[in-house]
């Protein structure tokens, strides 16, 4: 029997693949002798010259497949890259080689430039520049590796790109830039970039930033803020060792330096406590003790000496009192590592939900016949967003034990995504893009947005607003919504 290969259909010249996966396709052979099995070959080269090629079997698959989904490994880049099928049968004869009809190449994953949430063009800054980046667009589309590289430059200052910061973690939540020691002028500019590994992606830039330098003398008496978090917001873990991120920010004279301490069952029961060490986004630590709940809590100082922390007696102290809502629970169990559906804290207390049960650390003290899908504590009362089983949303409350519901969404798709708390009023974002605000006591549809709501944040001052697909944000003063472009 003479064997003839089948016709190659993908990749068959001129593609450009950034994929680190392709699905290699060919037209499958009409009749096949039923007597005699047959296999396909599949060989692949990244210097395709003639016949003297050199070709690299990459697999080898039943007759009856009609394609084959190759990993392509990292270290293949090239622009003279075919592949080749063949017949083989049982006896091991083979027939010839059918080959893509062109090169076709595989270079580098193409990374997207960075989308910038702020600062924004023709802004006035002060003291300190928050850089805020898009990092939902991202997902499932970098490695671990990624970070970000941002520079920034002012011409009437005669200041070339220089570095800001070099190696910024891709999943930081906000980076606080110094610019109190900066020259005045309205010119200066940022440009950011996504690395991994040895790819860079295009530069994106914000022009004409506004940096106004004031001449004061320092006085520093409040202490720093911040967050601190187990990395991928995981809240149960059966992992010791952990990496913890950490925001910081003091609005005078900046964050000297960080350290790490852990209490167990009790906030007051501190059992270890880490060296100080530099500001950084991130910082390891080893979870000590037996299985059951833990506190951590990242102990700030800054240059003027303001700290928050416990005192050497072990009783919390004033000024962790009023930024005891900055405060972040990672929780260790001997279970197996799961997702809360939402959490939130308050108290020294870390409430999540699962599905349908609401947990206070490790107690369960609510069982609901709807999923849960957000947390949040609202003038000291506990705001809970359900999903019933038409895909509406439930806003209920729980006080003193007592659950009791505020309202029944009647829109399709009104799931509550996300809720916080602004301007001493509730906000509620939900999956079909409404925004309602709750005073205590009334509901109100503020505005209905074409995407999901997928976050809030607040600075104190503004409401940030994020659209699911959206490349832009909004921006809420509890009056006026603005977008903010990210060009």
């Amino acid at each position: 029997m003479t064997l003839n290969p089948p016709n190659i259909i993908y990749p068959n010249g001129k593609e450009n693949i950034y994929l680190r996966q392709i699905n290699i396709e060919w037209e499958n052979l009409v009749e096949l002798d039923p007597s005699s099995p047959v296999m396909y070959e599949i060989l692949f080269t990244d210097l395709y010259t003639d016949e003297s090629t050199e070709w690299i079997e990459i697999a080898v698959v039943a007759c009856t497949s009609s394609s084959f989904l190759w990993n392509i490994p990292f270290y293949v880049k090239s622009s003279t890259c075919r592949v080749a099928i063949r017949s083989r049968n049982f006896r091991g004869e083979r027939s010839g080689l059918s080959i893509s009809a062109d090169d076709f190449i595989i270079q580098s994953k193409k990374l997207q430039p960075p989308a910038i949430f702020s600062p924004t063009k023709n802004t006035t800054y002060y003291s300190y520049i928050p850089i805020i980046l898009n990092n939902e667009a991202l997902i499932g589309t970098h490695s671990s590796r990624s970070f970000y590289r941002i520079y920034y430059s002012s011409e009437s200052q005669s200041i070339e790109w220089s570095i800001v910061i070099d190696n910024l973690h891709i999943d930081s939540s906000v980076y606080y830039w110094d610019v109190r020691s900066f020259n005045s002028a309205d010119d200066y500019s940022l440009k950011i970039e996504l690395v991994e590994g040895d790819n860079v992606s295009l530069p994106s830039f914000i022009r004409d930033i506004n940096i106004s330098s004031l001449n004061y003398f320092i006085l520093d008496t409040a202490p720093p803020t911040g967050t601190i978090k187990i990395k991928d917001n995981v809240e149960f873990t059966n992992q010791r060792d952990v990496v913890l991120e950490v925001t910081s920010f003091d609005e005078t004279t900046g964050v000297k330096s960080i350290s790490i301490q852990q209490a167990d069952e009790t906030p007051e029961n501190i059992v270890s406590i880490g060296v100080p060490q530099e500001s950084d986004n991130r910082i390891s630590w080893q979870i000590n003790g037996s299985d059951g709940i833990k506190y951590i809590e990242a102990k700030l100082e800054d240059y003027g000496g303001n700290v928050i922390d416990f005192s050497d007696t072990g009783q919390v102290n004033t000024d962790f009192i009023k930024n005891k809502d900055k405060r972040y629970f990672g929780t260790y169990n001997s279970v197996e590592e799961k997702n809360a559906t939402s959490f939130t804290s308050y108290n020294n207390n870390l409430w999540n939900s699962f599905d349908n049960q609401l947990y206070k650390n490790k107690e369960l003290v609510y069982t609901d016949i709807n999923e849960i899908t957000a947390l949040k504590f609202f003038n000291n009362v506990l705001y809970i967003g359900l999903k019933d089983s038409s895909n509406k949303g439930i806003l209920e409350k729980r006080n003193n034990n007592v659950i009791s519901i505020i309202n029944n969404f009647s829109s399709y798709n009104s799931i509550i995504n996300i809720m916080d708390v602004f301007s001493e009023k509730l906000y509620i974002g939900c999956e079909n893009g409404e925004l309602y605000v709750f005073d205590g006591i009334s509901l109100s549809l503020i505005n209905s947005f074409s995407n999901s709501i997928i976050n809030l944040f607040t600075d104190n001052s503004v409401l940030y607003i994020f659209l699911d697909g959206e490349s832009k944000i909004v921006s809420y003063n509890g009056v006026f919504f603005n977008d903010i472009n990210i060009d």
